[in-house]
């Protein structure tokens, strides 16, 4: 988060924002699945479905949170791999918000030991 922060503050890439607010949430998550995913951390494209599958559907976080790693995924993806994509810069500003709500959520959940599955 602190180098999306960093990237934005310094007006750097709009993708450099999106791909670094969406690792932010993908490592959030990760350490959600920790605990409870014995064969080891999924690849990226699963993550989204297993926050959905675990959390979402378990009420340990809200529908919103999910729809926010669902677009910050998207998006990323688009800026890797879409040819002539780049993001704009409302683009960016709205993931890096994402980010930081998605990632906040998480830790707080984490520091209350409000997460068992």
């Amino acid at each position: 988060m602190r180098d999306a922060n960093v990237l934005y503050q310094q007006g750097g890439s709009s993708d450099g924002i999106i791909d670094r607010g969406f690792y932010s949430m993908l490592y959030a998550v990760f350490a959600l699945l920790m605990p409870i995913n014995k064969k080891g951390l999924p690849e990226e494209s699963r993550v989204v479905s297993l926050f959905n599958d675990k959390f979402v559907k378990h009420n340990v976080f809200p529908k919103e949170m999910g729809r926010l790693l669902y677009d910050a995924h998207n998006l990323h993806r688009a800026a890797e791999f879409q040819d002539f994509f780049t993001a704009n810069r409302d683009q960016a500003v709205e993931t890096l918000n994402s980010a930081t709500e998605f990632v906040k959520a998480i830790e707080t959940k984490l520091s209350q030991g409000l997460v068992s599955q």
